[in-house]
C-alpha cells in the first residue's frame, strides 16, 4: 500500500508499516490521534491515490480519555494486498493508515 519510504504522497504514512488485517466481516476499533473528537466519522478503504474500495460510517467514543473508532466492515470483496484505511470528521480533511489485507 504506501510507497517505498520516502516516495509517499500522503503525508503521515511514509514511515507507517502497515497493520496486517484479515479479510471477512470484522468489527474494528481504532485509536485515533490524540484530541480526536467523539462523533460520528466517514472511514473507507482504498489504494492509494484511489476512489473508495469500501466505506462507511462510524461512532467514535472517548474511553479513558482515548478516542476511539468503532466500525463493523467487510473486506470479503477485497482482494488481499496493500490499502490505506481513511477516516474523517464531517468535512476535514482525510487521514490515512497503511493497512496490508491478508
Amino acid at each position: 500500500m504506501p510507497p517505498p519510504l520516502g516516495a509517499s504522497k500522503v503525508p503521515g504514512t511514509a514511515n507507517q508499516q502497515p497493520l496486517s488485517v484479515p479479510r471477512g466481516r470484522l468489527k474494528l476499533v481504532i485509536q485515533l490521534p490524540v484530541g480526536s473528537e467523539a462523533a460520528s466519522y466517514e472511514v473507507q478503504i482504498r489504494k492509494q491515490d484511489e476512489s473508495a474500495i469500501v466505506s462507511g460510517k462510524a461512532q467514535a467514543r472517548i474511553e479513558a480519555g482515548i478516542t476511539k473508532l468503532l466500525i463493523e466492515i467487510d473486506t470479503r470483496s477485497i482482494q488481499a494486498g496493500d490499502y490505506q484505511i481513511a477516516w474523517r470528521l464531517d468535512d476535514f480533511d482525510w487521514r490515512f493508515y497503511p493497512i496490508q489485507l491478508r
